[in-house]
């Protein structure tokens, strides 16, 4: 995304493991000089400089990441991402209702699936 991409009245989802990306930061800064825009993060790190600017922000909370190849961040991002998709889908009815309640049913089946994969794998 580009800063010039930002117009009144949209909404914009940043996406950031430590919450200190520079880039993420410039355009929540440019968000907030445009009138009527608002800005969801999703974030790891609680307090960081994203979690404080942003409108809404959605903790993932998976902990310190340990490798360069964030996959618990990265997983639990992606994941809140789908379930802002739906929820959005939801209260703007813009999708078929009964997908949207079986995608439901499916996020939160995750957690015993989860479960189930490493009970099976030991």
């Amino acid at each position: 995304m580009l800063e010039n991409d930002i117009v009144p009245n949209e909404t914009v989802v940043l996406i950031s493991q430590s919450g200190e990306t520079k880039d993420l930061i410039n355009i929540v800064e440019k968000c907030k000089s445009i009138d009527h825009v608002k800005t969801i993060g999703i974030i790891n790190v609680e307090g960081s400089t994203l979690a404080r600017m942003v409108d809404f922000p959605i903790y993932i909370k998976v902990g310190r990441e340990v490798s360069v190849a964030a996959t618990k961040s990265m997983f639990h991002q992606t994941l809140n991402l789908i379930m802002l998709a739906v929820e959005v889908a939801t209260k703007k009815q813009s999708a078929n209702n009964q997908i949207l309640k079986e995608m439901t049913t499916e996020l939160h089946n995750i957690p015993d699936l989860i479960t189930d994969i490493i009970r099976n794998s030991e």
